[in-house]
Order: C-alpha cells, then sequence, then structure tokens
C-alpha cells in the first residue's frame, strides 16, 4: 500500500459513491437469499425487529470466477490484509464499506454469477446458536482469530456466521501461547475502565491510557 496516497484519500470529505460496487454486491445477496430460504427468513427478522438490512450484517462472500471482472470494473482490488484458501483471491473495496469479496479460482462446477457463500458477522458463533437453536460444532478453537458455523446449506449456497478477533483473513488457526490471556486480559481492562471523569478532557486522555495499555 502507498502509505501517502492512503493518507491523503483518508483526508478527504468528497467520498466516493460507489454505486456500481454497492449495485453488485446486492445483486449477488439478493441471487443468495433467492436459494437460501433461511436467509430469506433471516432477512426478514433483520428488518422487522431491529430495523436493518442483511447489507449491515455481512462480514464476507464467496463468488465464482466469473464475477471476478465485474469486481474490479466496479473497484474491487486485492486485498492487502485478505487471507484465504489457496483456492480463494481475497479483495476488498478501499473506497467502500463493503463486505470483503473470496473470489474462487475455478468455478466451472458452480453456476456463474451465483454466491457460494454468504457469511454474517456476529460477536459470538455461540450466542448465535443458542438464539437460532443451532446444533453444530463450530470450526476454529474458543478466542480465537477467526471462527465460523455452517448455518444452513440450500441449493449449493451457504450461510455462515463468522467471529473475529483482530483478523481480516478467513482462515482458522489455533491461538498462540499467551494469546487467550492477553484477549481476555485486555477484555477485563476495558469492562473495568473508568467510566467518569471532572472533564471530557481527563476522560479521553484515561480512556487512550488504557487503550495503549491493552495494546
Amino acid at each position: 500500500m502507498n502509505t501517502a496516497v492512503d493518507l491523503a484519500r483518508e483526508k478527504r470529505f468528497d467520498w466516493p459513491l460507489c454505486y456500481e460496487a454497492e449495485a453488485l454486491i446486492l445483486k449477488q445477496m439478493d441471487a443468495f437469499t433467492a436459494r437460501n430460504a433461511f436467509a430469506r427468513q433471516l432477512v426478514q427478522r433483520m428488518r422487522d425487529e431491529s430495523g436493518t438490512l442483511l447489507l449491515d450484517w455481512v462480514d464476507h462472500l464467496v463468488l465464482p470466477a466469473e464475477v471476478f471482472p465485474a469486481l474490479r470494473e466496479a473497484g474491487y482490488v486485492d486485498d492487502p490484509r485478505g487471507e484465504g484458501p489457496a483456492h480463494q483471491r481475497p479483495l476488498w473495496h478501499p473506497e467502500a464499506m463493503l463486505p470483503r469479496v473470496l473470489v474462487e479460482r475455478d468455478t466451472a462446477h458452480v453456476g456463474a454469477e451465483s454466491p457460494v457463500t454468504l457469511a454474517l458477522r456476529c460477536e459470538s458463533v455461540v450466542d448465535f446458536m443458542l438464539a437460532h437453536g443451532l446444533h453444530a460444532e463450530p470450526e476454529g478453537a474458543p478466542f480465537s482469530r477467526f471462527r465460523r458455523l455452517l448455518v444452513s446449506e440450500e441449493n449449493g449456497a451457504r450461510l455462515l456466521a463468522v467471529e473475529r478477533r483482530g483478523y481480516c483473513g478467513a482462515v482458522t488457526a489455533r491461538p498462540v501461547s499467551g494469546e487467550i490471556e492477553g484477549l481476555l486480559t485486555a477484555a477485563e481492562l476495558w469492562r473495568t475502565r473508568r467510566r467518569v471523569f471532572p472533564s471530557d478532557a481527563e476522560g479521553f486522555r484515561q480512556t487512550h491510557a488504557v487503550l495503549d495499555h491493552m495494546l
């Protein structure tokens, strides 16, 4: 990544309107929900019970190779922090708050221009299981960087729930030595931080000090 270019983009106030990219992602999501009844019911519940859209919850999509040229044209580029299986290429859109995409390198066996996988982001896959009455074993160790759960698979459309901790890829890995202890300590520091201060300035100063200690 070009640091100078990145900083210049971050300082812009005329953020681009990436209608083409958004329309492409929405089209793929619609194709997915047309094939997966569980996802369609969840979309309805999201709207009725939380006033949110499916797009607000999507972590990433896995799309067939046929969609790659359209993604490029819409502004998707190789993801510098992405990581995926060898048969998938990680992409992201640097100027839009849109889901990341993993593109299959060879999907001749999959229907053209139809999503293979849609992954929903949740805080806890275990809580997701309990809320929806699911019975399965998540992939990835508890408190690891990335966990996922197969929620539903219908007509070749796989719905996942995923849980992340400071990681942008899609590959599970066991925590390294001391990682879980550090995570739990950081979470405890944040939960028990001081909340009331004599001034906003003092509150921000001490809160940033806690964040520095956590990092």
